[in-house]
């Protein structure tokens, strides 16, 4: 698969309420259960292994298995009967066995997607961002219908290419694939895209990037008034941020918030402020510089 290389900036959509974001210099890393989308990172796998997958396990664990259980056995049945012959008696018993195993996989199968879940949200979370800073709709959705802002994170910056390993799936920025199916193999085909990373193409207008970082990472964890998820805050440094976007319906005491909290943080200082502003002719949200 090519490496997909993302835009120069990507975009946080944010409520009003949210300012803490740029004075706190904290934001969100979200668990998949707590997005809006319920198949977000829940692909449905019908079964824990292919059943070529699921020999090729047991053709590696036996013969260690077959070789303890027969060094176990006392000195005199070891006598009455060599390893060879043992372990030919092995592995013809667990052929027999191998439909019915297979089968008790299958049935444990929704328990233990049920438990996947369950612990991916105690373990994994993931920062949304957006391609585009004009969507009608994020502006509605995410930003208290046009009354919030927009933060422009410089996609290039070492904060978003932190990867430990190239086999690494977090700490570094990844596009969103947007298909009509909805990811459906045995977990132990599935592969990272197919499990975090896959939405269904309704969602495709957000043009989404994602980080993801463990949550035991996090500098602060609030755990009051969240439920079912705590909210797990990590910090991100300033000079990530190149721009601000402030919505089309923000209220004049919510400009007059970010304006403090920016004249506060000298770190912030470089950062561009943009106006998202309703077009008279179309229905498109355009934004432009503050000195427009």
């Amino acid at each position: 698969m090519p490496v997909r290389t993302p835009p120069d900036v990507l975009y946080k959509y944010l409520p009003p309420e949210r300012s803490d974001v740029l004075s706190s210099g904290l934001i969100r890393y979200t668990q998949f259960g707590a997005f809006n989308d319920p198949f977000d990172g829940n692909p449905h796998f019908a079964s824990l292994s292919t059943d070529e997958g699921f020999r090729e396990g047991m053709a590696r664990i036996l013969p260690e298995e077959i070789y303890r259980a027969y060094s176990s056995l006392p000195p005199e049945k070891q006598a009455q009967m060599p390893y060879e012959m043992f372990s030919a008696i092995a592995w013809l018993r667990a052929k027999d066995v191998y439909p019915r195993m297979h089968a008790d996989m299958a049935d444990i199968t929704p328990f233990i997607q049920n438990l996947l879940r369950v612990n991916l949200d105690k373990h994994i979370g993931a920062l949304s961002l957006s391609e585009t800073d004009d969507s009608v709709l994020m502006w509605s959705h995410y930003s208290s219908g046009h009354t919030g802002f927009v933060l422009g994170f410089d996609a290039r910056h070492s904060y978003f290419n932190a990867r430990l390993a190239e086999v690494d799936e977090f700490r570094h920025l990844r596009r969103v694939e947007y298909r009509n199916e909805r990811p459906n193999a045995a977990l132990s085909t599935l592969s990272g895209v197919e499990m975090f990373l896959v939405k269904n193409t309704d969602w495709a207008r957000e043009k989404e990037w994602r980080i993801m970082r463990p949550l035991a990472d996090a500098e602060s964890v609030i755990t009051i008034d969240t439920q079912p998820f705590p909210v797990c805050l990590f910090r991100y440094p300033s000079d990530a941020i190149r721009e601000i976007i402030f919505g089309a319906k923000m209220t004049p005491s919510m400009r007059r918030v970010l304006f403090e909290v920016l004249e506060a943080q000298p770190a912030l200082r470089h950062v561009v402020l943009k106006q998202a502003i309703v077009d008279r002719q179309t229905y498109c949200v355009r934004v432009i510089s503050q000195s427009e």
